[in-house]
């Protein structure tokens, strides 16, 4: 279908009309026979003078014929009429982008489409092109059904409103404005904004101005005014200020909203932010209390005001400040208990503010001591409750009520501050009562570490010089560090100070140079002190003297470099010999008579090799703390166990417990018990670990001969041995291994007749 058929039912829908003005002839063709399944397709300017949804044109006709598009598009604007440019080239090589793009803020070409392009992608750009043009013209519809119905909702509007010309005469005034100002809308037509009688010479100019301005298309901020009523009384209103396009005329849309009511509370508060400076300002809490009364009555206006503090916790609240009306109180305000049997106590109790209009009417609220009829309860946190009242009904309206809570919430905030500097100044004063009596350096600094707040006297005994040459600036205080030391120093400071880090204690070791020449070595750590929010409020800190520990810990050093030293050296020195004679003895045992020697002295080399063994694992546990970690005792007995190298011996764990020990020293202690049983018992020798019956440790114990009771006081002492060729070192290393792990180790007699070995202080 390539016509339109005028006849059909407007709401039916038509075939979107598309004008093609392309010069390529054979673009031309392609295009129209792609689009005439879809569309009513016209060709060139002139076809039949039909209007059209959609234009395609190229770069060339673009050119011809730019204004005849440019007067289409104007004529229907609001309504979209999408024009789209067909280019096999990028439009910046056909034609300047700005001859296309913008006139009088609308666009003459809305889409271009790069050709050669795909039937498909062509359809939907050009649908999508359509659906728009078709939103456009129902919105456009609803514009003028929005016009109509203007004038319903402009004298539905609550603030008053007036439509102003640019002369300034009134043409129209909503209901509003005429019920503010007793008038009636003929009353006002026409007439100038400066002979109405509701507006004051300036109060007109000042409207009259902001409307030339507005009109004339400059950007007019929100402005205030005041004026009269026939009420009588000043007002104040916010002015707004906006164009309305009424049949080709611009008018101004004057818009005054009610601000009287907002811009005494704005001054209230202002007021009231003066006097809470006031009330941070008070050091004592009488003094805040009476500031408190001061602020109602002169910033509120109201005069039944009292403020009732808890001196004692626990106590009753008792009056410390008030001022009432005459007739308000029977007698001077008393005390009331701090519990729910009066209306204060339970505002104190609950921290709930309570507002009545009247509390005859009001049955859950009682107070028997004055002739209150309306009356506001805000409590002030742990310290108290303010109490504003009137003996008039309903003397209190809402306004009241939050700025007697904000008065409220800025009273307790002083109240709590000067409890806090109470706290804080006795805290103070007990640290430097401590601080003065120890013999480690204390110091506190501010939050911002700028200023140093106290230092113990134990600085000029470990420094040798006075506080007082270095002043209260903490970075001075670097001169008396070692100068190797001193970068790091001034980091430690640096990073303890630094509110960007949250660590609850810093730490660092240095050393100080005194006067004398003397070298000293010190351990310093900060912590911050912080408010309940979080907020560091200052720094203290701990030096202490550690020189004779860092001098104890280089003796260890030392001393354990020399034994490792020694136990290579005994080590090197027996083993090469030893290793000769072993192999000397092998070459020997091919005599037949020098066997029985050689048996024997390769006995005793043997030994000897075990003694070199024991020497260097006595030396290494000496060195170092064990290496904890869980470990269960099934386990490692039977580790241990595959290394006593016996058939015909049994180990029976009678428990799976876990115990925390070094691993290779519990083997260790395991192995020398486990060899011990082996060697000096019979080859079926049975030996067991357990716990004992307290569950306090374990014990190893074994159905062999045992141990006298009068060999066992030295049987721990090293080179205690009842076989020829024991090395004396086992028994020795137990307890030594025990004694590490901090656990002690007895012997006894086992239920099966043998040695028991019991290790407590386990668990």
């Amino acid at each position: 279908m390539n016509g339109r058929d005028e006849s059909a039912h407007p709401f039916e829908p038509t075939v979107p009309r598309v004008r093609l003005l392309v010069a390529d002839e054979r673009n031309r063709e392609l295009l129209t026979e792609w689009l005439a399944d879809t569309y009513d397709v016209q060709v060139g300017t002139d076809a039949d003078g039909e209007p059209f949804d959609l234009c395609l044109v190229d770069a060339i006709s673009f050119a011809r014929h730019r204004e005849w598009l440019q007067d289409h598009k104007e004529r229907l604007h609001p309504v979209f009429l999408p024009v789209v440019l067909v280019s096999r080239d990028p439009p910046s090589e056909q034609l300047d982008p700005e001859a296309w793009t913008d006139i009088d803020g609308l666009y003459v070409i809305d889409e271009i489409v790069s050709i050669p392009v795909e039937k498909s992608v062509l359809s939907r750009r050009l649908e999508n092109l359509i659906e728009r043009r078709h939103l456009s013209q129902q919105l456009s519809g609803r514009l003028e059904r929005s016009r109509e119905r203007f004038r319903t909702l402009f004298d539905g509007t609550p603030d008053p409103t007036l439509v102003l010309s640019a002369g300034h005469k009134v043409q129209y005034v909503n209901d509003a404005f005429c019920a503010q100002f007793a008038t009636d809308h003929d009353a006002v037509l026409d007439e100038s904004i400066e002979r109405l009688e509701a507006f004051s010479t300036s109060t007109a100019a000042t409207i009259g101005d902001a409307v030339d301005r507005r009109l004339a298309g400059g950007d007019v901020e929100t402005i205030e005014v005041s004026y009269g009523t026939p009420a009588g009384g000043d007002r104040f209103a916010e002015i707004k200020v906006s164009t309305l396009d009424t049949d080709g005329d611009d008018d101004a849309v004057v818009i005054m909203r009610d601000v009287t009511e907002r811009r005494w509370f704005e001054r209230t508060l202002q007021s009231l932010h003066a006097a809470s400076r006031q009330l941070f300002d008070a050091v004592t809490e009488t003094e805040v209390s009476h500031r408190i009364v001061e602020t109602v009555t002169e910033v509120f206006d109201l005069s039944g005001v009292a403020v009732y503090l808890q001196p004692d916790p626990g106590g009753p609240l008792e009056p410390a400040a008030q001022s009432l009306d005459t007739g308000f109180m029977r007698e001077s305000l008393p005390a009331v208990p701090s519990d729910d049997s009066s209306l204060t106590g339970h505002v104190f109790t609950t921290g709930t503010l309570t507002h009545f209009d009247d509390i005859h009417t009001s049955p859950h609220i009682q107070t028997h001591e004055t002739d209150m009829r309306a009356g506001i309860f805000a409590p002030l946190g742990g310290h108290g409750v303010l109490v504003v009242g009137s003996s008039e009904v309903g003397a209190f309206d809402d306004r009241t009520e939050k700025l007697v809570a904000l008065l409220a919430g800025t009273a307790r905030t002083a109240l709590d501050r000067i409890e806090r500097e109470r706290d804080l100044a006795e805290s103070e004063q007990r640290f430097r009562q401590i601080a003065d009596s120890v013999h480690e350096v204390i110091w506190m600094t501010d939050a911002a570490g700028e200023q140093l707040l106290y230092l113990s006297p134990g600085f000029e005994e470990l420094v040798g010089r006075s506080a007082e040459e270095f002043g209260d600036d903490p970075a001075s205080y670097v001169e008396f560090v070692h100068p190797d030391d001193r970068a790091d120093v001034r980091e430690w400071i640096a990073t303890v100070h630094d509110p960007d880090h949250e660590a609850d204690s810093y730490h660092v070791e240095y050393r100080v140079q005194r006067p004398d020449g003397d070298l000293r070595w010190v351990e310093a750590d900060g912590y911050p002190v912080r408010d309940p929010d979080g907020t560091v409020r200052k720094y203290v800190g701990i030096i202490n003297d550690i020189t004779d520990l860092k001098r104890r810990e280089r003796e260890l050093e030392a001393k354990n470099e020399r034994l490792d030293q020694f136990a290579s050296l005994v080590s090197h020195d027996l083993r090469n010999p030893l290793q000769v004679a072993l192999s000397r003895l092998e070459a020997a045992r091919e005599r037949e008579d020098a066997e029985p020697h050689l048996e024997s002295a390769e006995r005793s080399l043997h030994r000897m090799n075990r003694l070199i063994d024991d020497v260097l694992d006595m030396a290494r546990q000496e060195q170092s703390a064990p290496d904890l970690e869980p470990l269960s005792l099934e386990s490692v007995a039977r580790r241990a166990w595959k290394s006593v190298g016996s058939d015909a011996a049994t180990l029976v764990v009678e428990t799976d417990e876990s115990l925390t020990a070094d691993a290779d020293r519990l083997v260790q202690l395991l192995e020398n018990l486990f060899r011990n049983s082996v060697e000096h018992g019979d080859a079926a020798v049975t030996v067991r670990v357990g716990l004992l019956d307290g569950g306090d440790g374990f014990y190893v114990a074994d159905d062999g001969d045992g141990i006298p009771a009068a060999d066992r006081d030295g049987i721990f002492e090293v080179g205690h041995s009842t076989a020829s060729d024991g090395t004396g070192l086992g028994l020795a290393m137990v307890e030594e291994i025990a004694t590490s792990h901090g656990w002690s180790v007895t012997v006894t007699d086992a239920d099966q007749g043998g040695a028991r070995f019991e290790f407590a202080d386990v668990y």
